[in-house]
């Protein structure tokens, strides 16, 4: 391998992070779609909460250096209090764990739409 190719994979390699961000959005985006679709399934048709599905919302936020994702009842709408109840539990009710059970469904979708979005990174960069 010569000096010039070197530069060229070290200048390569360099743009793999900047070419990530747009990749892993998708990954966050999705996998938060699928955890708010399988919590809103949990709640749809309950008797004790109907309006409590359309609670559930995501927002995700970036930064130059991380993804995140906010998933849950959104504060203000109706029933959203009454879902954190039961989504948690209180004194006289136990906890249902729809949201939680959502994220550890879509565990392994996350990591596939992770090694996708590194993967689509290299090969924008020509790697």
């Amino acid at each position: 391998m010569s000096a010039d190719d070197l530069t060229k994979l070290a200048r390569d390699l360099g743009t793999v992070p900047d070419n990530a961000g747009e990749f892993l959005d998708k990954a966050v985006e999705v996998s938060a779609r699928n955890i708010k679709d399988a919590w809103r399934d949990k709640l749809e048709g309950a008797n004790h909460l109907p309006h409590g599905s359309r609670t559930i919302t995501y927002d995700t936020q970036r930064t130059r250096q991380s993804r995140s994702a906010e998933i849950g009842a959104e504060r203000g709408r109706s029933q959203a209090r009454f879902v954190k109840v039961v989504e948690n539990g209180a004194p006289t009710l136990g906890a249902r764990g729809y949201g939680s059970g959502a994220l550890r469904d879509e565990e392994s979708g996350f990591d596939r739409g992770v090694e996708k979005a590194i993967d689509d990174a290299l090969k924008k960069a020509g790697l």
